[in-house]
């Protein structure tokens, strides 16, 4: 007899009901998705807005929606640089996050922590990342080996009608669909998203479409008015002479030269300057600043001009956005994919996941944090040497910092340089003996009388001898004595 799915024999050897997959259930892997669906390329077309909106209105049907258009677009779209790179950004910071699965207790499973640090496991973050840039995203758990996925698979989204819970057979039929949330594909088939969310894609799509016809017209733009225009004039009378010229001037390139009669003639002519490039370079700078507030929340983080003081502001946005996805990956483990593996014998009772919120602060924001506790509280010095990876050693009994600092200069190079700093700065006058024993006393921590010693009687350097001043007056009375013989001389 079942009840409520489970089988409740009957008689003398009672057992405890299970709701784990048999064997003979996990043979009959869901592999038959891939093969009931016929497979064929997407082919790519010129998108424009027109074709942008036929494919929302096809998604949005509530009688027969169908997403393959609008995966058509965003095919299109997410190559665009900027857009794919802000995509990037958000799918590395989430999958580099380390993700650990914990016991009823709140204690770190070692064992079934070490099998999400794996392949499939990435894969699955990286599409659940996709599922708010496409909407919807429907995984597909690999084979079991050695206790574990060997992968996870994406079902290709243009079959995939989440509005309705199923997976087209072909391109071309909405209506034909396999279920994907009942029968022996829910046991492998993980669904991830909203079901009447289009995704981001979607809402850049507009602008990457306008982005791309103006990089389009720009081209134009460089090609007509960048290089001059080459006029030829030669006898149009002539057939022979007119061909030649056509093809001098369809070959004139790098290091160009031609052959003309002495009645032919080439001339290039400049184009009027107009700065069309500046209109254009803003269009797109403005599209890419759109696309990073619609994607990171902000644009600090990917734009070169940001002040320093919304820096800070902008990177804690950027953190909010990406923990966001971090608790989308926990709530679809948990909710979806823990059950599943349990169900199949792959990880025991009672587990959870949870994303490490360990110290995520740089070291120097963290030096600072532990410099000002110090003064109130004992932090111990094997932390400090662990985290930030200065071996520290205890000074020796009766030994304070000062003495250490001191002996570790006196034994240095730079501590003997020092020093005949201070013996040079007494011979040229700067300090007096009295001075220069004091700091060496203080800084070398050595007694006066050794201090005194080292430094010595150095003899002051010899000033520089002026050359004596002349009277003015008496170079006037010498110029007037010899004005007359110079005269006659020269």
């Amino acid at each position: 007899m079942k009840i409520l799915g489970y089988k409740i024999p009957f008689g003398g050897n009672k057992k405890t009901p299970s709701n784990k997959l048999t064997h003979e259930d996990i043979k009959k892997k869901a592999k038959i998705a891939e093969k009931a669906i016929r497979v064929q390329t997407l082919t790519r077309i010129k998108i424009n807005i027109q074709r942008w909106l036929n494919a929302r209105m096809y998604a949005e049907s509530r009688i027969n929606p169908n997403n393959t258009e609008l995966i058509r677009v965003m095919r299109d779209v997410e190559i665009d640089a900027h857009l794919w790179a802000l995509m990037q950004t958000l799918r590395l910071k989430v999958i580099a996050n380390d993700f650990n699965i914990y016991t009823a207790d709140g204690d770190i499973d070692e064992d079934s922590t070490a099998k999400f640090k794996k392949k499939w496991f990435r894969n699955l973050v990286k599409h659940t990342v996709d599922s708010e840039f496409y909407g919807f995203s429907l995984v597909q758990l690999g084979d079991i080996v050695n206790g574990c996925y060997v992968d996870s698979e994406l079902v290709p989204r243009e079959y995939v009608v989440q509005q309705i819970g199923g997976i087209k057979k072909s391109l071309g039929n909405a209506k034909d669909v396999i279920p994907f949330g009942s029968g022996v594909f829910a046991n492998w088939l993980v669904p991830i998203g909203e079901k009447d969310n289009l995704g981001l894609l979607d809402k850049a799509a507009p602008l990457v479409i306008k982005k791309k016809e103006v990089i389009s017209a720009w081209s134009e733009a460089a090609e007509l008015f960048g290089m001059p225009i080459r006029i030829g004039k030669t006898s149009l009378q002539d057939e022979e002479r007119r061909e030649n010229m056509e093809d001098m001037l369809e070959n004139m390139g790098e290091a160009a030269w031609a052959v003309i009669d002495d009645d032919d003639d080439i001339e290039l002519k400049e184009t009027a300057k107009t700065d069309f490039s500046n209109m254009y370079d803003q269009f797109i700078e403005r599209v890419n600043s759109e696309l990073s507030k619609l994607l990171l929340s902000q644009t600090g983080t990917t734009d070169e001009k940001t002040h320093v003081g919304s820096a800070g502001v902008m990177e804690n946005i950027l953190k909010d956005v990406v923990q966001s996805y971090i608790t989308k990956v926990e709530d679809i483990t948990n909710e979806i994919v823990i059950p599943k593996m349990q169900k199949q014998g792959i990880l025991p009772l009672g587990v959870y996941m949870k994303a490490d919120e360990e110290q995520k602060l740089t070291l120097l924001e963290l030096w600072g944090i532990v410099k000002d506790l110090m003064t109130s509280v004992t932090i111990p010095k094997e932390w400090i040497s662990d985290i930030f990876g200065i071996p520290i050693e205890d000074l020796e009994e009766g030994e304070n910092v000062d003495e250490a600092a001191q002996a570790q200069l006196r034994g240095s190079v730079g501590g003997v340089t020092a020093l005949v700093e201070v013996v040079r700065g007494v011979s040229d006058g700067i300090l007096d003996i009295k001075a220069a024993t004091a700091i060496v006393v203080k800084i070398y921590g050595i007694d006066e009388a050794t201090a005194k010693a080292m430094i010595g009687n150095p003899k002051p350097a010899p000033k520089e001898t002026k050359a004596p001043q002349v009277n003015p007056s008496v170079m006037k009375a010498t110029n007037e004595m010899y004005k007359g013989i110079l005269k006659d001389c020269c």
